[in-house]
């Protein structure tokens, strides 16, 4: 809860705002009164070249009272607060509050490096924050993420569509513009000193299938496509479990054989 003496308002600044350019988020929580007062809460998105103004709860409102307020953070922003603003002295109350993309937050995945937990939430690569006990945005894509792996001391981050995976760590990151066998991934995992990647039939017609890599940063390579199964159904997940590679597919398991190199 939270009181004001007076008008004035209750920020809460967010880190890394040049994660946000461009890109449409909203704030949510619940906010109620003391029941008495003629003040008025207020939640807003204010960015360095504007605000955008939200849901208002009188003060004689007592029942909790989801509130949101949606902004595209401009391109060029050099702060970014989440507001609530009150316009008099009064007594509120406030819970809940959490920031989301347009798409939503599904988890796709958790991953650590260097000490460094990572999460996979929708269009969002987020680090955790042992001090505030909250998940902070380093990366966000224009797509959502599928799958998200540490390898050779960076994070791997492939999307649930045809968009370029990404790589890094921390705010530092680079998309893949490696050409053969197409920038995207749909699924990761790692196996020993190898990355491996499968890409959907549905979303890629012309590289779906499964490969690998020791060399997946730009300027690198990726292995010639492994035809597993039926190589237009797709494929439903890759695993590592006990040094034995399965790949899941429409039409059932497939076990990698290293000593042929192949699919089974």
């Amino acid at each position: 809860s939270f009181v004001a003496t007076a008008s004035g308002n209750a920020d809460f600044a967010l880190g890394n705002t040049n994660v946000y350019r461009s890109r449409e988020i909203t704030f949510a929580g619940y906010i109620r009164g003391d029941g008495v007062g003629t003040a008025n809460a207020t939640i807003r998105i204010t960015d360095s070249a504007g605000t955008t103004t939200g849901t208002s709860v009188a003060e004689t409102t007592t029942t909790w009272t989801y509130v949101t307020a949606t902004r595209t953070i401009d391109a060029a922003a050099a702060s970014l607060v989440i507001r609530i603003n009150i316009d008099a002295a009064g007594t509120f109350y406030f819970d809940d509050g959490f920031v989301f993309p347009t798409g939503g937050v599904i988890c796709a995945g958790i991953a650590e490096d260097a000490g460094i937990v990572y999460g996979a939430f929708g269009r969002l690569i987020c680090q955790w924050s042992e001090a505030n006990d909250l998940w902070d945005a380093v990366l966000f894509s224009t797509a959502a993420f599928n799958s998200i792996v540490q390898y050779d001391g960076d994070i791997f981050a492939a999307h649930a569509d045809g968009t370029a995976y990404y790589y890094g760590a921390t705010t530092s990151w680079t998309q893949n513009t490696i050409v053969a066998p197409g920038q995207d991934a749909n699924f990761f995992v790692v196996s020993r000193d190898t990355l491996w990647k499968g890409i959907l039939a549905s979303i890629d017609t012309t590289n779906h299938g499964v490969f690998s890599s020791t060399s997946p940063r730009n300027a690198g390579s990726w292995s010639a496509r492994y035809a597993v199964g039926t190589v237009d159904l797709d494929i439903t997940g890759l695993y590592a479990i006990d040094d034995i590679i399965l790949g899941g597919k429409e039409e059932g398991a497939f076990i990698y054989n290293r000593v042929v190199n192949d699919w089974f």
